[in-house]
């Protein structure tokens, strides 16, 4: 499952631009070198942060430092080297600016004395820049998480608000392809986007394992040929595919569209844009309040 994370990249986002003209994020503690035995697999998460502990300490620059801000510290590191994953979504706040950055993350941890740019911080995580957004523009809870002087915050408790962001950085058609893909995720779907099959490619589908068949296809009609849409549909119908979905924009398109199905062999749930963001935000809710009671 996706986790949200924020990572401060230098006192008000100092190394900000050289992280994105390099594609990561970073974090110091250059001091405690390597780190290899924190990135023992073989050992749990309690003692890997006690072994980073017991290591920190050792550091003539950490030895004044107080029993809770060596906890913060090595907490944050360990967060780092071994709690984010690939597909991970990044916020990292550029305080000069007054914006957040948004990342979501390309590949796992790396470690190197030197990496020939500006930043001097030897470990780093490849991440794809998505945009940024004005702090004015994120709710309180959030720019408070942001905001705190921890290097390494987890925001899992604002995934909502960080998707809905990420939702508006796309365009429309993007935006939607991304909640039947959330949503999928939610039921324990496999969703893949752009799949091809035969002569046509479906916006998104879901499957129940890797691989199998497609059981769920989803159209998004925006722009471009209704009739195409359509005809992509009653393709993987043939196929077996038993769950079709229309996501229609414009009215015209929806009354053309439920007048065709309405004599088709093949069953496909029409739907306007408006009641498929109604379903999407009342399903959020639900798994919202699944995770709290976890």
């Amino acid at each position: 499952m996706t986790q949200y994370w924020s990572v401060r990249l230098g006192e008000k986002g100092k190394y900000i631009e050289d992280a994105k003209n390099g594609k990561y994020i970073a974090i110091g503690w250059n001091e405690l070198g390597r780190l290899e035995e924190i990135t023992d697999r073989s050992i749990s998460d309690e003692e890997a942060l006690e072994k980073l502990k017991d290591k920190y300490k050792t550091v003539p620059k950490y030895k004044s430092e107080s029993e809770i801000k060596v906890g913060l510290s090595c907490s944050g590191i360990l967060k780092f080297i071994r709690k984010i994953q690939k597909d991970d979504i990044v916020l990292s706040p550029y305080t000069k600016q007054s914006k957040v950055l948004i990342a979501k993350v390309s590949n796992i941890y790396d470690y190197k004395e030197k990496w020939g740019d500006n930043c001097p911080y030897s470990r780093r995580i490849d991440v794809e820049w998505k945009g940024d957004v004005n702090m004015d523009k994120i709710s309180p809870e959030l720019k408070g998480s942001v905001s705190q002087q921890q290097t390494v915050t987890s925001l899992d408790k604002h995934y909502q608000e960080i998707e809905t962001i990420l939702r508006n950085l796309l365009p429309r058609h993007e935006k939607v392809k991304e909640m039947i893909v959330e949503l999928g995720k939610i039921f324990n779907k496999i969703p893949i986007e752009e799949y091809k099959m035969s002569s046509y490619k479906y916006d998104v589908i879901w499957k129940n394992v890797e691989s199998g068949y497609p059981t769920y296809a989803f159209q998004i009609q925006d722009k471009g040929n209704l009739d195409n849409a359509l005809m992509s549909l009653k393709g993987i119908s043939d196929q077996g595919c038993g769950r079709l979905f229309l996501i229609v924009f414009e009215d015209s398109d929806y009354k053309k569209a439920k007048k065709v199905l309405e004599s088709a062999f093949h069953k496909t749930t029409l739907m306007k844009i408006e009641e498929f963001e109604g379903f999407y935000k009342c399903t959020m809710k639900y798994a919202e309040i699944m995770r709290k009671m976890r």
